[in-house]
């Protein structure tokens, strides 16, 4: 019996497009497509000058060079970074502040932007006017701990957990469960990079004209890896080398885990089955083991996800619990497919209806458990007055629809 399953981050080309998927045992856990040069904005740093400020809807209109407005809500520019006159907490027409893209357009939605500027590393992120200490969620008591006890020895955090660093704040990242107390250096060694490169932001503001990007442009799907949780793969294969360049010598921070360039013939498109399984993702129909199937329909305003009994067959005592079992089974899919297809927004789960209450809270247990392990947020409501799931998960990006056709 094999114990361990086989996990591998694979990167590849797809319709022009780079393509990161993580497998476990051949079947996918993840996937990301990053978008052609230059059509993502996510993450790039702006010196933008504010253009218009609708107090109706409670948003600033920033331009941030090429006339592309983006969507800063005011709530989010107490500590915006003003660097054509002195900051006195409000914001007027032509300020050049510093802005960070948060999210990209989404059909006729624009750009939104934040004046919390965010620098991300593997175990650390360093936000401008967050002024607080956070962990992820996901990481054990015992360790959240040891780290705080950690930066507070090294003078990274305050006695009371605050960052030394004026007007900025701290999270720790999943990543760090992965670091034993000899290996915490190396969050003392990333808190310093990121400094550095935060002054050097700074600095390059104070003598740039407005419009410019701050951020040096890199490869994204390089540049992204480090948001990955490293326990979620052992290797990372790639058949790129301007990826595997950026991967092994691009980067500040050490890769922990072994990278390869793969050079066979056979394409790793092919070797994984890639084209198919994204094939799949692209259709509306999903086969479980047991016979049931989900219908996935998205709409303007929701996605709507039905699970049908399909080719189950119906035992003669039929019970609450058969159904259970069916509906628990569709539940870890539907979270499957959310994080899979970047479904966001709105979505609708009609699973099969059960009497006992005792189960559909379980079932509601069930799929909050599994939705907890996206990286994206992603929130179960409850039952609808019609009996219908509903579940939220934030909007980041454009949901895999949009970017991948399906091919034959």
């Amino acid at each position: 019996m094999n114990s361990k399953a086989d996990k591998k981050l694979v990167i590849v080309s797809y319709q022009q497009k780079d393509i990161s998927v993580i497998l476990h045992d051949n079947r996918l856990y993840s996937l990301k497509v990053y978008a052609e040069n230059d059509v993502s904005l996510l993450g790039n740093i702006y010196i933008g000058k504010v253009q218009n400020i609708a107090r109706n809807i409670q948003a600033a209109f920033v331009e941030v060079g090429d006339k592309k407005l983006c969507f800063l809500p005011l709530s989010d520019t107490k500590y915006a970074y003003v660097r054509n006159r002195k900051t006195d907490g409000s914001l007027r027409c032509g300020d050049e502040i510093l802005v960070q893209v948060e999210k990209d357009a989404v059909k006729t939605k624009q750009p939104v932007v934040t004046t919390k500027i965010s620098l991300s590393g593997k175990y650390l992120v360093l936000s401008m006017g967050s002024l607080r200490t956070g962990f992820s969620k996901k990481l054990p008591k015992e360790k959240k701990e040891a780290v705080l006890e950690y930066l507070i020895s090294r003078s990274i955090l305050t006695e009371d957990g605050n960052c030394t660093l004026a007007g900025c704040g701290i999270v720790v990242r999943t990543n760090a469960e992965n670091l034993s107390p000899e290996e915490f250096g190396q969050l003392e060694e990333e808190y310093r990079s990121l400094c550095k490169l935060f002054q050097t932001i700074l600095g390059r503001a104070e003598h740039s004209t407005c419009f410019t990007q701050l951020s040096e442009k890199k490869v994204p799907v390089a540049e992204d890896v480090k948001n990955f949780y490293e326990k979620d793969y052992d290797e990372i294969i790639t058949d790129i080398p301007r990826v595997y360049e950026a991967l092994t010598g691009g980067t500040n921070l050490p890769m922990k885990k072994p990278v390869r360039i793969y050079e066979d013939e056979y394409s790793l498109l092919k070797l994984y089955s890639l084209k198919t399984k994204i094939n799949e993702l692209l259709g509306k129909n999903v086969w479980l083991k047991s016979g049931a199937y989900l219908v996935i329909e998205p709409t303007e305003a929701l996605t709507v996800i039905d699970v049908n009994t399909g080719k189950f067959i119906k035992k003669a005592s039929d019970t609450d619990e058969t159904f259970f079992q069916v509906n628990a089974e569709a539940a870890k899919e539907c979270a499957r497919q959310l994080r899979l297809r970047n479904i966001s927004g709105m979505v609708m789960i009609d699973f099969i209806n059960m009497k006992s209450a005792e189960k559909r809270e379980a079932l509601l247990q069930l799929l909050r458990a599994e939705t907890i392990k996206d990286e994206v947020q992603t929130d179960v409501i409850d039952y609808t007055a019609l009996g219908l799931v509903e579940v939220t998960r934030k909007r980041i990006d454009r949901p895999l629809r949009e970017v991948l056709r399906k091919e034959v």
